[in-house]
């Protein structure tokens, strides 16, 4: 590993020890072989993704919103221990089958106090375009909104059954360009021309009008460049 992989490495380890919820997998242990290999011990996490497993079962509004609530309580608490993720998306949150939510990979995950010298590190921008925030493609000021603004992306895609953007098959200027100054559409007007879940319950069905309201405000405001 080279000498900034150590690193980063090093601080996941420092970062999950200090992170203790029911929503966030344990760290158990780490350590360095003789050689100066870093490794840790995880909690295993037996399950899909967050989306995949909203689609798998047809949940329901309600039931996709309960599993969304137990996701922001986990990111909540590394916010109180003033650590942002920094690439919170369906992959990294998984649902096992009793349920429960496990939030993964603070593999990237910065404390608050260091961002001011990471902002400084050019081309060492980790992220995953389709649910980055604009600082974070722009190189701009990272902070709690920007997890706040990846939990909207999350949320949409839950609510809508698709990404708010489509990046597929865009060059890096264009993703830039695109989550920069696109506007989004509400998720509840996307909702409308999604096909049905696999049991034939849509999306709409199980939230009543006001309620699409309050969720389109919920998905834009926390997406609000």
């Amino acid at each position: 590993l080279s000498p900034s992989r150590r690193e980063r490495f090093a601080v996941e380890q420092r970062t999950l020890a200090q992170l203790n919820h029911p929503s966030i997998a344990r760290l158990y242990d780490a350590e360095t072989l003789p050689d100066g290999t870093p490794w840790f011990v995880m909690e295993y996490v037996e399950g899909v993704p967050l989306t995949a497993f909203c689609d798998l079962h047809a949940s329901t509004i309600p039931e996709r919103l309960k599993l969304f609530r137990d996701v922001c309580e986990a990111v909540q608490h590394a916010h109180a221990h003033a650590i942002i993720h920094r690439d919170l998306k369906p992959s990294n949150i998984l649902v096992t089958a009793d349920g429960s939510v496990k939030l993964l990979d603070f593999g990237i995950a910065k404390q608050l106090e260091g961002l001011e010298a990471d902002l400084t590190r050019t081309g060492m921008r980790l992220m995953t375009p389709a649910y980055a925030a604009p600082e974070q493609v722009s190189g701009g000021r990272l902070g709690i909104h920007t997890d706040v603004y990846s939990l909207g992306v999350v949320l949409y895609e839950l609510l809508a059954g698709r990404l708010p953007f489509d990046l597929a098959d865009r060059t890096p200027n264009e993703m830039e360009r695109v989550i920069l100054e696109d506007e989004v559409e509400r998720p509840s007007a996307v909702a409308r021309r999604t096909p049905a879940l696999p049991v034939g319950t849509s999306r709409l069905q199980s939230a009543s009008k006001a309620q699409w309201a309050d969720l389109d405000v919920l998905c834009l405001t926390a997406m609000h460049k």
